[in-house]
């Protein structure tokens, strides 16, 4: 028998999540860690063309992105001047761009209104199909060096729904003051796709007997749930429900605590240790 090549499974927690409260069985202790994968056989490839997810592409990206910034409504008498080079006023403080699947389209505008009323009319005109972040908002800061800091506003917006292979977007807009007592204004049209995923990355229920879910929630305090499931029916239900999610992008999200760990060890028998583990977490 060939060996086995290592898979590259990154889902998404939503999938583990909704399984792993859902599949009920007796508990038990789960055998030891393998990573391992055979060739992807044809009733795999009959897996990809019935649920493999659809994955985005760094020109739908852009196409998204050049509609994103066409919607924009900018203050009257505002100025597109060239984005290069980029005043480091305006830096983005935005992390998106560390996305192995993203892309950045940005633009530079000069605008008359001093930076908190041009901050006030872009968060009251927001582009049609679009709403503002819930997470960042409008809020004010400063960059540069001890000293010479130059205080910059932002103003997020969040497409109400992405195209199919577009994990999100956004509008960021950061505004800081000019020379002339007007504000300059850098837009930024952020996207990540969700990249493809191969035929190696797909579960064949039919190749295994034995599902392993163990969940450890750290919240508020650390114990562990195991559960061995034997049963056909469930066992092809998650792996099906993996199968079709989507491959989480590679990104900087910076240190998010999280509030659970998921789990799952697909193995051929009772006997064997796990030749697929998905692992999965849920942060608070």
């Amino acid at each position: 028998m060939p060996s086995p090549a290592r898979p590259a499974l990154r889902m998404g927690t939503a999938a583990a999540l909704t399984a792993c409260m859902s599949l009920a069985a007796c508990a038990s202790t789960a055998g030891p860690t393998a990573r391992a994968r055979g060739p992807a056989s044809a009733s795999v490839n009959a897996l990809v063309a019935r649920l493999g997810p659809r994955a985005g592409s760094h020109a739908e990206a852009s196409t998204l992105a050049t509609q994103l910034l066409s919607r924009l409504h900018m203050p009257a008498g505002a100025t597109r001047l060239p984005p290069n080079p980029m005043p480091s006023s305006v830096d983005p403080s935005s992390v998106w761009g560390l996305a192995a699947t993203s892309l950045d389209v940005h633009e530079l505008f000069d605008v008359p209104e001093l930076m908190p009323a041009a901050a006030a009319f872009l968060s009251a005109h927001m582009p049609p199909g679009m709403s503002l972040s819930n997470t960042t908002g409008t809020g004010i800061g400063y960059q540069g060096r001890l000293g010479s800091e130059t205080p910059y506003m932002d103003v997020v917006y969040e497409p109400r729904t992405v195209p199919s292979g577009v994990n999100a977007a956004q509008i960021v807009l950061t505004i800081a003051p000019d020379t002339s007592g007007g504000s300059l204004v850098r837009v930024d049209a952020q996207v990540i796709w969700y990249p493809p995923r191969s035929a190696g990355e797909y579960i064949d229920p039919a190749r295994y007997q034995v599902l392993t879910v163990e969940v450890t929630i750290f919240n508020p305090q650390v114990h562990r749930i195991s559960k061995t499931i034997t049963s056909r029916a469930p066992i092809t239900e998650l792996a099906d429900a993996l199968n079709r999610s989507e491959v989480e992008p590679l990104l900087f999200d910076g240190c998010p605590a999280s509030f659970a760990t998921y789990r799952l060890a697909f193995a051929v028998s009772l006997h064997t240790a796990p030749v697929v583990v998905v692992t999965a977490n849920q942060s608070a």
